[in-house]
């Protein structure tokens, strides 16, 4: 009887009880996820980031370098969806900082990442630390890691103006193309080309450089080169870099690497100018210097560059993300101007 009892009691006690009690987890309720952003707002880092260069990991994450006039050593961010930025550390400590002309300081700028073989490496601009009038002593040098982190080891310059022939020799740009490394360079007295060797640590034996586009005093500078649909576009900033220099961001056309590039007109821009697509707007000033173009799982494409954030200066100049649209086979920028909010880059 008393068996009896206690059994018919546990079998009302399971029909009172909710069937989650008697039947284990079959209804537990699932952690709330919240519906993640669709848009993203410029600038989408408030660090001072300008002359960006960004590569892509092999496990998806976007790995940032820039000029940084507070850091003096290069800094470096990474990113998951080139929206949501954080700090990755810097490529040069005080102790390690280059001094490519054997000055007691100087000043780095422009950073360049590239992959060559199994190695990281990145291209650098130096200046002497008081370089006005000593324009031949500018020039580029090389560092190396084996993660996009570091560490790094200097491998010393490049090449210095002087020794190049090329006043102003800063703001780098590596492109590889059928087996060879060619690096693109220049401020002021032109944009010029030549080939590296197969590390990309020094100018190959017997290389002679090419001259692409500007003229002297035309100030061209920040010249980067993206491949697409068999053309060659050859990206270039022009008017300066401070808050009331009108800086913008323009491009040229060509059939092979080395040139000519065209303007729309099809007149060359070694005497012409070029056509500008993204300037000041919608409270941005002076935007340009752009990254590599990346291409998103939807094959959208994106542009990382520099600008100002109107009335705040003293904030220095921010990065900022664009789409790029293609029209006519020229590259363009809706509206011609930064966007306060877009959608945001699709990844897998």
């Amino acid at each position: 009887m008393k068996k009896t009892l206690i059994l018919s009691c546990a079998v009302m006690l399971c029909t009172l009880i909710p069937l989650v009690s008697c039947e284990g987890n079959s209804q537990k309720e699932e952690p709330s996820q919240e519906t993640p952003p669709t848009t993203y707002n410029n600038p989408v880092s408030n660090l001072i980031l300008p002359d960006p260069s960004v590569i892509r990991d092999s496990d998806g994450t976007f790995y940032l370098y820039a000029s940084d006039e507070s850091v003096k050593g290069l800094p470096i961010v990474k990113s998951k969806d080139l929206v949501n930025w954080s700090q990755s550390g810097q490529v040069f400590s005080g102790a390690t900082r280059p001094r490519l002309d054997g000055s007691s300081g100087g000043n780095l700028w422009a950073p360049e990442i590239a992959r060559i073989g199994n190695k990281y490496v990145l291209y650098y601009s130096y200046t002497p630390k008081d370089f006005s009038g000593k324009e031949w002593q500018w020039g580029i040098g090389a560092a190396t890691a084996d993660r996009p982190t570091g560490p790094w080891t200097d491998k010393g310059k490049v090449f210095l103006g002087g020794e190049i022939g090329v006043q102003c020799s800063i703001d780098p740009c590596f492109y590889a193309e059928n087996g060879k490394n060619y690096l693109i360079w220049g401020s002021y007295f032109g944009i010029w080309a030549i080939e590296l060797s197969a590390d990309g640590l020094s100018v190959r034996d017997g290389a002679e450089k090419v001259h692409l586009a500007g003229t002297d005093g035309y100030g061209l500078e920040g010249a980067m080169i993206h491949k697409k649909d068999g053309k060659y576009y050859l990206f270039v900033s022009e008017g300066g870099t401070g808050y009331n220099d009108h800086y913008k961001l323009g491009c040229a056309r060509a059939d092979q690497l080395l040139g000519p590039y065209l303007n729309k007109a099809g007149k060359d821009v070694k005497t012409a100018p070029v056509d500008f697509f993204l300037s000041a707007g919608n409270g941005f000033i002076s935007p340009g210097h752009c990254s590599q173009i990346l291409t998103d799982d939807k094959g959208q494409d994106w542009v990382l560059y520099h600008a100002y954030v109107q009335n705040e200066q003293d904030k220095g100049r921010r990065l900022m993300l664009s789409n790029l649209s293609w029209t006519g086979g020229w590259p363009s920028v809706a509206g011609g101007v930064p966007a306060k909010s877009r959608q945001i880059p699709y990844w897998k």
